[in-house]
């Protein structure tokens, strides 16, 4: 199986992630939270992840906690970056068929 995401090393996707019921601001850091802030009844945590196996990490701390996932949302949705063929075609923009 191909994986999709062909961001650059030491590129971070920043999630929004929503839990039911207070936390503390101190589970920050247990959290690997960039923020952890109160909304009404639940809790938001920011994280900033380097890929999928990262991110199901702080969702299965979670888990472990027995805290409810109210939702998850990218909050940096920027695309990956294509990166050109080698041979390709410098006038042409990225991802364009080189045969047109």
């Amino acid at each position: 199986m191909e994986n999709s995401d062909t961001r650059r090393t030491g590129e971070t996707i920043l999630y929004r992630i929503v839990i039911g019921g207070p936390m503390a601001t101190d589970w920050a850091d247990w959290f690997g939270a960039v923020r952890v802030a109160p909304s009404g009844e639940n809790s938001v945590l920011e994280v900033e992840v380097a890929d999928q196996a990262e991110l199901y990490g702080r969702l299965r701390r979670i888990h472990d906690l027995h805290l409810p996932l109210i939702s998850i949302q990218v909050i940096d949705p920027s695309p990956p970056r294509e990166e050109a063929s080698p041979g390709a075609d410098p006038t042409k923009p990225i991802g364009s068929n080189p045969n047109e």
